[in-house]
Order: C-alpha cells, then sequence, then structure tokens
C-alpha cells in the first residue's frame, strides 16, 4: 500500500473512494448533520496516521478498518457534545445462540426505499442502524461489518435479522409495499 509510506496519490485515491461511503454512514448516524464533514475529515487524519501501523487481516479490512475509525470518532463526538459516557449500542446483549434464527434470509430488495425507508431505518436502535447502514449502504460483508462494529458474524447476523424484521414490520412502509 504506497499511501503507507507517503504516496500522497495513493492517499487521494483512497479519500476519494471511501470518503462518500464515510460521509453517507456518518450522515445517517448523527443527530447533528452540521458535524457530518467535521468527523468525516476527524476520521481521515486518522487514517492517514494510523496508516503505517496497519496490517490488513483480511481482504477487504481496510474499509473495515476506516469505517471503525468513523464510527468511533462519531461517538466521541456525541459523548463530547452530551457530557456524557453514555454508550452507543443497544442494552440488549446479543449472545451468539440468539442468531441461529439470523440465518434466515431476508432478501432487503423486498423493503421499499425511499424517504419513508430512510425515516424508518432513522428509527431503528442505534445498533440495528448501523448494522443496516455498513450493510446495505457501505456495502460491506458480515465479517466486515463484525470487525467495525467490534462484534461476532453472528451478532451482526442477528442484528440485521432484527433490523429487517422491525423494517417490515414498520407500519409507515406498509403503503410502499402495497398493503393497506
Amino acid at each position: 500500500m504506497a499511501a503507507r509510506w507517503g504516496n500522497e496519490a495513493a492517499f487521494a485515491e483512497i479519500f476519494e473512494t471511501l470518503y462518500p461511503k464515510v460521509y453517507s454512514f456518518l450522515w445517517r448516524r448523527t443527530a447533528r448533520p452540521e458535524d457530518v464533514e467535521e468527523i468525516a475529515a476527524e476520521t481521515f487524519v486518522s487514517v492517514f496516521k494510523g496508516l503505517k501501523i496497519f496490517e490488513p487481516a483480511y481482504e477487504g479490512a481496510f474499509s473495515a478498518w476506516v469505517f471503525r475509525i468513523a464510527r468511533h470518532r462519531l461517538i466521541d463526538r456525541i459523548r463530547k457534545d452530551s457530557g456524557s459516557r453514555e454508550q452507543l449500542v443497544d442494552p440488549v446483549d446479543l449472545h451468539e445462540a440468539e442468531a441461529d434464527q439470523a440465518d434466515e434470509v431476508i432478501d432487503p430488495a423486498e423493503l421499499p426505499s425511499g424517504s419513508d425507508l430512510a425515516d424508518a431505518v432513522a428509527a431503528l436502535p442505534e445498533a440495528q442502524r448501523s448494522c443496516i447502514l455498513l450493510r446495505f449502504v457501505a456495502d460491506m460483508s458480515i465479517d466486515q461489518v463484525a470487525d467495525v462494529m467490534e462484534r461476532t458474524p453472528n451478532a451482526i447476523k442477528q442484528l440485521q435479522f432484527r433490523a429487517l424484521s422491525n423494517l417490515r414490520q414498520d407500519p409507515s412502509l406498509r403503503q410502499l409495499r402495497g398493503e393497506s
């Protein structure tokens, strides 16, 4: 990775490739959209500073690492703004045994698109929202999302299952699906 050794063109390519996805991820997760550019910039400053020590564990690990940094910068900002140490994760402790039902395939293409869907995703619990955004907006694999969210792949499957189930049951989306 040429960017690791200070190659500006290589880092520019990383920035141009990942910035729109990181920006979109942050924009959908923050209550203050005016902070998105600043948090995204902080993310890429951290990426640049950490490039020399980054060691990829698998293919796709780099983008997962960038999104983990973005998630941590967002959490830092929320904690700073709220003045508290509250966590942005679901209070439900996800056990790997719960993930058995997550193997059921829910096709996200069955879900409607549009602003009602964006509102419904925004209303999901934080962990479910993050999972959906990383999986379907940032187009990450289960393993990459698990890496970003610092959870097991089975826990991510469970989060995705719950989130998609919640979206299916959302009354505001029934009209978009053609239901009365």
